[in-house]
């Protein structure tokens, strides 16, 4: 409920504050309106004072409702001089300097609380004026009063220095304020622009996540290519090297194998390979090694062509080496290796005819 009471309904944070303030203060002006309403309602002369306080009620509710509308400059003074209105009329039918005193310091007070800083000092002149009047009203009446300087210094001196402290105090409470909101305003920048580099960073962070999904992607494909490339290759690589090492059928047990080119350590292997898998198929009791296309035999050749031949053996298939040139015998008998008893013919005509 006073939460409520309290609210004002505007973006400003300053007329926020002072409504809320001047709010305050009225509240608590009106609880002493009906504490003093009950004090005095049993007097025998108590409709000049309920009158006092109802008007004083009335105008505290309006100066409410004023800063309830946003007006809150306006509702400060209506409350400010209507404290000063009461605070005059007990100095104007009174003569004691103390009363004066004691209710010219309210309105300087309630001043320092709901009104700008410099507003202070024209609330302050108005209760000097006013001490100011009563000083010479007595000065004119019975000899007994203190001279009119006297009470002027000292009810100004009191006043003066209220003033002093209220509008210092209204100053700092304003500055705090204000510094409070450049740092609150500063912060919700801030935060702001954290806000949106966070949201750029994210914006950036998914660029480049999708730039790298993309690569990725880009560099998975070029994988893929390059594999299915190697496979290529390597099955390329297989046929050339079968038909680097064909064998070829001549009749249901004949085998023949004519090689062109130079043998490596490599082609020795699969050479091997392909001769002992077609006997193997085949079942066929001759191979015929054509040699007519090979240049150059070195002790590794040599001895590789004698163990095909050595395992052809084991298989019951006898071999015949075809087309050994003479240089290519001189350097097997350069190279001391024994032939044994492995058979051998001129040419494949010559090869043939021998096996009829």
């Amino acid at each position: 409920m006073i939460d409520r009471l309290l609210t004002i309904p505007t973006n400003d944070e300053d007329i926020q504050r002072r409504g809320r303030t001047i709010l305050s203060v009225a509240l608590v002006l009106l609880g002493l309106v009906i504490l003093a309403s009950v004090a005095v309602i049993f007097r025998p002369d108590a409709t000049p004072s309920l009158l006092g306080l109802l008007v004083a009620a009335v105008v505290i509710v309006a100066s409410m409702a004023l800063t309830h509308r946003g007006q809150v400059g306006l509702a400060a003074w209506v409350l400010v001089i209507m404290i000063l209105g009461a605070a005059m009329v007990p100095i104007m039918i009174r003569r004691e300097v103390t009363s004066a005193l004691l209710y010219l310091t309210l309105p300087v007070v309630v001043a320092g609380v709901v009104l700008r800083p410099w507003q202070v000092w024209l609330v302050l002149c108005a209760g000097l004026l006013v001490v100011a009047y009563k000083a010479l009203g007595d000065a004119a009446g019975p000899q007994s009063q203190p001279e009119p300087w006297v009470l002027l210094a000292n009810s100004g001196m009191v006043l003066a220095t209220l003033g002093v402290i209220s509008f210092l105090s209204a100053r700092i409470v304003v500055h705090a304020f204000a510094e409070v909101s450049a740092s609150r305003r500063a912060a919700e920048a801030a935060a702001h622009q954290l806000e949106e580099l966070n949201h750029s960073l994210e914006g950036r962070v998914a660029a480049q996540t999708s730039e790298l999904r993309a690569a990725f992607a880009e560099v998975q494909a070029q994988a893929n290519e390059r594999q299915a490339l190697l496979d290529k290759i390597t099955s390329q690589r297989a046929v050339i090297r079968e038909m680097s090492v064909p064998v070829l059928p001549l009749s249901a047990d004949t085998l023949v194998m004519p090689l062109v080119g130079d043998i490596d350590g490599e082609r020795m292997v699969a050479i091997q390979a392909e001769a002992l898998a077609a006997i193997e198929r085949s079942r066929a009791h001759t191979l015929l090694i054509d040699l007519t296309g090979v240049a150059v035999v070195d002790t590794y050749v040599a001895q590789g062509l004698l163990r095909t031949v050595q395992a052809a053996s084991l298989l019951g298939t006898r071999s015949v080496l075809i087309g050994i040139r003479p240089e290519v015998a001189q350097a097997i008998v350069g190279l001391g290796i024994d032939v044994g008893d492995v058979k051998t013919a001129a040419n494949l005509a010559s090869a043939l005819s021998s096996l009829s």
